[in-house]
């Protein structure tokens, strides 16, 4: 049961992130957003995230071999940390390169509200993969606290993917005030640039570690 629901969650993530991250990258090319670029590298490391997630799942429910007589459980693992490291190398590494790149060579934000409706599209889909998750750990943490789960869960999947979900809609609450103030008049003349401020508070932010408190 705790299978199933894992694997549920980790899918409805990865067909959300895949759609996500088309819809990004094509905004990000019409409008220029820094923001916008490093959410949509952010949703093709989720993707990976969750493929590897799934790999790790059906790897673990191999039988017992004489090799490994008490299966191949813990290899879930490993996955977990190989999610890990993804998400923080190339999701948050890659914003804050971004935005100091953006930072350093400014550039005008065009058509900005193509971004804010890709990225009110993103958070809808978010959403919905967080709901998932959410309903599916509710089935299986037998009313602990939502900390003692994350922290207690045999099984990495639902753990990773609630902190991955949580932290990727706070990512794009930050890219999106990112974009509505490079939009506003009064910072159309400033030097600094809030889409790129905004990629590299995401690169701190949540949604750059959360598989790797859960790995370690």
């Amino acid at each position: 049961m705790a299978a199933e629901g894992s694997t549920k969650a980790v899918v409805t993530a990865l067909a959300a992130n895949l759609g996500i991250a088309i819809s990004k990258f094509v905004a990000a090319a019409i409008t220029g957003s820094a923001s916008m670029l490093a959410e949509g590298v952010h949703s093709v490391a989720d993707s990976t995230n969750q493929a590897l997630l799934l790999v790790g799942g059906k790897r673990a429910r191999r039988a017992p071999s004489a090799l490994h007589p008490f299966g191949y459980a813990r290899e879930r693992y490993i996955y977990a940390f190989l999610v890990a490291i993804i998400l923080f190398t190339l999701g948050g590494l890659y914003a804050l390169y971004e935005s100091w790149h953006k930072i350093s060579h400014r550039q005008e934000l065009s058509s900005p509200l193509i971004a804010v409706i890709v990225l009110l599209i993103a958070m809808a889909l978010e959403g919905y993969a967080l709901r998932t998750a959410v309903a599916e750990a509710n089935r299986i943490r037998n009313g602990q606290s939502w900390v003692a789960f994350v922290r207690r869960a045999r099984a990495p999947a639902l753990p990773v993917i609630l902190l991955e979900d949580a932290g990727a809609l706070l990512g794009l609450v930050l890219a999106l005030l990112g974009v509505g103030s490079a939009s506003s008049p009064a910072t159309a003349s400033s030097t600094a640039s809030p889409p790129a401020a905004s990629a590299c508070c995401w690169s701190v932010s949540p949604s750059s570690w959360p598989s790797r408190s859960r790995a370690c």
